[in-house]
């Protein structure tokens, strides 16, 4: 038994099963996104789509572009014209997991091995995944999301983001003193503006006001988003890596967050190198 299977098992014996949205089992489907289409997309992201089929042959890849994500929301009222492409696709995989459930990555996750123990243990707990506390101002990360079709959270939240685009805004850089504040409309400094992680600041405010969703949302397991991040900040600070180290870091997590605008070594474009299965768990057990 790997480390990663020790955990599920622990965390069986530690919770009950997932009662948030029992008999839903997670849709083996996997959602990227580039506007430009595959074929323009850089050769990390190529590389990347080419993993995720090759280590996962029994799930449906879905790559999206600009013309699916008109037909998905063309019957929404939402004033997103001219918005960033990043805060469109924060908005339509939220979306795709209401509609569908199965799992959002974004094109700049490289996927390091198979994904079917996240799987197993997002269905084994609440139905929904999220990397946690990639910052001090976030509680979860928005690049690589599991859910259940219709989930509690992701439809209370689906509601949230509507609301929240029923007026076109502009982008302001920068962390604002007091998220919540900003995402709930009690910011005059942002009255028609939206901070970059606009998605995540109203995500824990949907999770906070609803004590229901707030006990479903305590009940996923934690993996710290800083150890999948980890490869990405290795290769900033220098820019040639033993290879040994590089084959750590990837056992440290079955998917890792990458910059698509970044050079990477040809061995980690390969699309055909596999690591070792086994991967340290960095779990904390929910409250």
């Amino acid at each position: 038994m790997d480390a990663f299977a020790k955990i599920l098992q622990a965390r069986r014996l530690l919770h009950p099963k997932n009662d948030a949205h029992p008999g839903s089992p997670i849709p083996r489907t996997i959602y990227i996104l580039w506007l430009q289409g595959e074929r323009n997309a850089p050769p990390l992201v190529q590389t990347n789509i080419r993993r995720w089929k090759v280590l996962n042959p029994e799930y449906d890849i879905n790559v999206l572009e600009l013309c699916h994500v008109e037909r998905l929301l063309k019957d929404e009222d939402l004033s997103i014209h001219g918005v960033a492409p990043q805060a469109l696709a924060d908005i339509v995989r939220v979306k795709l997991l209401l509609l569908y459930g199965g799992i959002w990555a974004d094109a700049s996750v490289y996927p390091a091995r198979p994904i079917d123990g996240l799987i197993a243990m997002a269905e084994e707990h609440c139905g929904f995944f999220a990397f946690y506390r990639p910052g001090a101002d976030r509680i979860i990360s928005s690049w690589f999301l599991i859910a259940t079709k219709s989930h509690p959270i992701v439809v209370r939240f689906w509601e949230a983001v509507k609301a929240y685009w029923a007026v076109p805004r502009a982008l302001v850089k920068g962390i604002p003193e007091n998220p919540i504040a900003v995402v709930s409309g009690r910011d005059p400094g942002f009255e028609g503006r939206y901070p970059y992680f606009w998605f995540h600041y109203l995500f824990q405010k949907t999770v906070e006001v609803d004590k229901n969703l707030g006990a479903v949302f305590r009940r996923m397991p934690r993996i710290y988003a800083s150890t999948p991040h980890n490869l990405q900040f290795a290769f900033a600070s220098r820019r040639s890596l033993p290879i040994q180290r590089v084959s750590r870091i990837l056992r440290s997590c079955p998917v890792h967050k990458l910059d698509w605008r970044s050079s990477y070594p040809a061995y980690i474009l390969d699309s055909n190198h596999a690591f070792p299965p086994n991967w340290t768990a960095m779990l904390k057990c929910g409250a």
